[in-house]
């Protein structure tokens, strides 16, 4: 997401603190439930920043992001993987690396079982992919002469051979325009989007149901778009004002093949609730508001995630706290939870992701202590322990 590129920080608690040349130990005490903060990822004197989170299964999951010396804007890529046991840091071959270069570092990661790990850079357009225990990179098609490297921030993974990027690109006019990439049969190509400015988020249900969302709203110019994909092509899904123009739409997930959740608030300086989010069924929009949600969060980070039996998820963390904020869908009604409570005296979210059959779930961000940020991983659930 555009705002969520430019880092603010996160988390921090009861938790076990990561030096990135070794293994964490878990501290969570017996019988504690709910989420919890699970590791800390911290390099002395540098900022470490952690973007995105993928699952799976309880013995597998995946987190992404960067280091860069503290003050820096040069991040290096950083990959973690979650064994069942210990949170440990990958090391990437020297070639990697050089086809990577360094930006914003790793902004999204997703994987499966069938696809192995794919990864995107945030700034050079570059993707990254683990089969087994080799890696690969290359870098995404450009839209056209003229044109900015694509900012990716959203990515989904049908299968191995079935995958797309999402972001935007600076045109040479230099209009913001929506990004979308798709790989078919070892290849890349770029793949026009309804609607205007950055893609934030995308979700799929399936290879014939996907939903890609294009921020916009409040103090933009330019109106939130929600676009989905029926197996052949892109076709816009209509919003009602008050999520069209009347809030900052962040996130957006598939609930099953013709419906989907979209979510976000209000920034500061403008009117409407703080937070909300709408489910998009049998061409009906059903809108909730999140109770006492912030501005300070929805201007930072927001992102919804399936719980598993039918439940929902709803996160979010605001650069003026350290804290994260979680509501909890079931039986019809979103339910406010304790909030995750860090040491950190800013706060930023990166991502949230179930653990497929499970109800558990792994989240991912970082926060900031003195002038450094360092990576946080907190879990849910008897599957992120």
């Amino acid at each position: 997401m555009p705002t969520q590129l430019l880092r603010a920080a996160l988390l921090g608690s009861a938790a076990s603190v990561l030096a990135l040349s070794g293994a964490a130990v878990p501290v969570r005490a017996a019988g504690v439930t709910g989420w919890h903060v699970r590791d800390i990822i911290s390099v002395p004197g540098d900022s470490v920043q952690l973007n995105s989170v993928a699952a799976v299964s309880a013995t597998d999951a995946w987190a992404a992001g960067g280091i860069a010396p503290a003050g820096l804007l040069s991040f290096q890529p950083l990959i973690m993987h979650w064994n069942g046991a210990a949170w440990q840091r990958m090391s990437l071959p020297g070639r990697i690396l050089a086809t990577l270069g360094t930006g914003q570092g790793l902004s999204v990661i997703r994987a499966s079982r069938g696809s192995g790990v794919w990864a995107f850079d945030g700034l050079a357009g570059s993707w990254l992919h683990r089969a087994g225990s080799h890696w690969t990179a290359g870098r995404l098609p450009v839209r056209g002469a003229g044109s900015s490297r694509p900012v990716i921030s959203a990515a989904v993974v049908i299968s191995r051979a079935n995958v797309w990027a999402f972001g935007f690109a600076v045109t040479a006019a230099g209009r913001v325009a929506p990004y979308a990439a798709h790989l078919r049969r070892g290849i890349w190509r770029l793949v026009a989007l309804p609607g205007a400015g950055a893609v934030t988020a995308a979700s799929a249900f399936s290879r014939a149901s996907m939903w890609a969302l294009t921020s916009g709203g409040p103090q933009t110019g330019t109106a939130n778009a929600l676009a989905h994909w029926n197996g052949r092509q892109w076709s816009p899904v209509s919003l009602p004002a008050s999520l069209a123009t009347g809030a900052r739409l962040y996130s957006v997930l598939a609930a099953g093949p013709d419906s989907a959740w979209a979510g976000g608030g209000r920034p500061a300086g403008s009117t409407g609730p703080p937070g909300a989010v709408a489910l998009w069924k049998a061409g009906i929009w059903r809108v909730w508001r999140l109770r006492r949600m912030t501005t300070s969060e929805v201007n930072v980070g927001f992102h919804l995630a399936a719980g598993g039996h039918g439940g929902f998820w709803a996160a979010a963390a605001g650069s003026g706290r350290g804290n994260w904020r979680m509501w909890h869908y079931t039986g019809g009604q979103w339910t406010r939870l304790p909030a995750v409570r860090t040491a950190g005296r800013h706060a930023y979210l990166g991502d949230v992701a179930r653990v497929p059959r499970t109800a558990s779930l792994w989240a991912v961000g970082e926060r900031t202590v003195g002038h450094a940020d360092q990576g946080v991983i907190a879990g849910y659930g008897p599957a992120a322990p």
